[in-house]
């Protein structure tokens, strides 16, 4: 017998000026015919949502986010996204819950970029502020959950090479889709519009496979790891 298509729910984490009310489906709208819905949360201090607004508070609200989305969806798969500062949260959601599938788009890991931009002794004592669930590297270390890492060739902010820290950092399988184009962008070539697609329909077959009782070992032969 056929196993029938679990829906799919997706918490989204946007930008620093992303806003949930202009937030879109991906990666839905690359899944047609899949069933689901789209969470897109703002921060504590934006949209309207109250204040103030500091990293702390985002990453509770990013975890309590996620329990009212489990909460509300219980017999869906359960997917985070983050894109740029976005991924920080994602990752904290990911190394800390049960997530069947992880997008990360252009990740901004903090540590890397505060040390290109102001050396590395600078860099170590401003992060001393931030709190410690939100170490990037480490929480990849932590994240079995499958992954797509979507990494822009022409971003200056989150560099191809600091995400390629992240890539290999990360605990669990993964694909990566390289996009021609800079931090924030949004239309892509068909050619990459392609190479994105493939890659969420990997992480869909995934969580199609384990609903039909495959084992993990099992998953990751038959669909590749990396």
């Amino acid at each position: 017998m056929e196993q029938k298509c679990r829906p799919v729910a997706v918490l989204r984490f946007l930008g620093a000026r992303g806003r949930a009310e202009q937030g879109t489906t991906d990666p839905l709208n690359r899944l047609p015919h899949v069933p689901g819905e789209v969470w897109i949360v703002n921060p504590p201090g934006f949209g309207g949502s109250l204040g103030p607004v500091s990293l702390l508070r985002h990453a509770q609200a990013a975890l309590l986010a996620f329990d009212e989305m489990v909460r509300h969806c219980p017999h869906a798969r359960h997917w985070v996204y983050g894109h740029s500062l976005g991924a920080l949260f994602a990752l904290h959601v990911a190394a800390r819950r049960e997530v069947h599938g992880l997008i990360l788009k252009n990740a901004l890991p903090v540590f890397p970029l505060l040390q290109s931009r102001l050396g590395r002794k600078a860099a170590r004592w401003l992060i001393q502020g931030m709190p410690p669930g939100l170490d990037a590297l480490r929480n990849a270390r932590h994240s079995p959950s499958p992954a797509v890492f979507q990494i822009s060739l022409q971003d200056t902010l989150a560099t191809p090479s600091m995400q390629q820290d992240l890539v290999a950092a990360y605990a669990g399988p993964l694909r990566t889709a390289f996009i021609h184009g800079g931090h924030d962008i949004h239309q892509y070539s068909s050619k990459d519009e392609i190479a994105y697609c493939q890659a969420i329909q990997w992480l869909h077959g995934l969580n199609h496979a384990a609903a039909a009782g495959n084992t993990a070992e099992q998953m990751f032969e038959n669909h590749g790891t990396r």
